[in-house]
C-alpha cells in the first residue's frame, strides 16, 4: 500500500494512494472556512479532507494527483481523456 506524504507545520500526514475515487476542491465546512482538498475512495461515501491554514487551489489538487500517480506507477498513471467539451 502506498502513501503520499503531506507536509504539516510539524511533521506530515499520510494520504493513502490506493483506490482513490476523486481528489477535488471543496468548500470549507463553515462560512468563511478555507477551501479544502477532499479525497474520496472507492466504496466510501465520506471524504478525507486536507485542511490548510488558508484555501487550497486547483494546482494543489493537481500536485496530489501527480504524487498518487507516482506511487501507483507500477499500475500506470491515471488516464485522462482529451479535453471534453465541458469541465
Amino acid at each position: 500500500m502506498g502513501y503520499v506524504k503531506i507536509k504539516k507545520a510539524s511533521g506530515f500526514d499520510l494520504v493513502c494512494a490506493e483506490n482513490v475515487k476523486s481528489v477535488k476542491l471543496q468548500a470549507g465546512e463553515g462560512e468563511g472556512d478555507p477551501t479544502v482538498i477532499a479525497v474520496t475512495y472507492v466504496g466510501d461515501s465520506s471524504s478525507n479532507n486536507i485542511v490548510g491554514a488558508s484555501s487550497f487551489v486547483q494546482a494543489d489538487v493537481d500536485k496530489i494527483i501527480v504524487a498518487i500517480d507516482k506511487v501507483n506507477g507500477i499500475n500506470g498513471p491515471g488516464i485522462f481523456p482529451a479535453d471534453l467539451s465541458q469541465v
